[in-house]
Formats: structure tokens, C-alpha cells, sequence
């Protein structure tokens, strides 16, 4: 081993992870505008923020929500209703 370190390591192959494939794509443009309306108009008037996005792969819906100096995610794959799960939310706000 010289100074540097093992220099072989950094020849070593990644390990490898397993990843669902999935046949559909998150599409934000596949949910009602009316219940994203609600959605951020109910987080809002709570004095909270709503972020929308994608996983870093895109392979799913990414809700984010901040409210009371606390930050989550709510997480929706492609395959699962993106209307139904923000209506849960907005819910939970009204």
C-alpha cells in the first residue's frame, strides 16, 4: 500500500442496487387542476407551502409539505392514484 491509499479501489465496481422497473411515467399533467388548486389553496390559508416535483429518477410523484418548521414528503408511485392521494391531503388540511 502506498501513501496514497489502495489505488485498486477505485478500479472496484460500484455496487450495484435493484430498481423496480416501471412501465408508467409520473406525469403531473395526469392530475385534476381542480384538486391541485384545492391543495395549494388549503395549505396556504394554513400558513404552510406545498412543493411539487418528480423523485430524482422520475419514476415518482414528490409532494413535498412545510408546515410548522417541519418539512416531509408524501411520495406517489406512477401506478398509484395521484388524485386520491392528494385529496387525502387536502383533507388534512380542511
Amino acid at each position: 500500500m502506498s501513501l496514497n491509499g489502495d489505488r485498486n479501489l477505485d478500479k472496484k465496481p460500484k455496487k450495484r442496487r435493484y430498481q423496480e422497473s416501471s412501465t408508467s411515467i409520473a406525469d403531473w399533467a395526469s392530475a385534476s387542476p381542480t384538486i391541485i388548486r384545492d391543495v395549494i389553496a388549503a395549505v396556504a390559508k394554513d400558513g404552510s407551502a406545498i412543493r411539487f416535483g418528480y423523485s430524482r429518477d422520475g419514476g415518482a410523484f414528490a409532494i413535498g409539505l412545510y408546515e410548522g418548521g417541519e418539512s416531509y414528503t408524501v411520495w406517489c408511485k406512477p401506478g398509484e392514484d395521484i388524485d386520491a392521494k392528494l385529496q387525502d391531503i387536502l383533507e388534512s388540511f380542511t
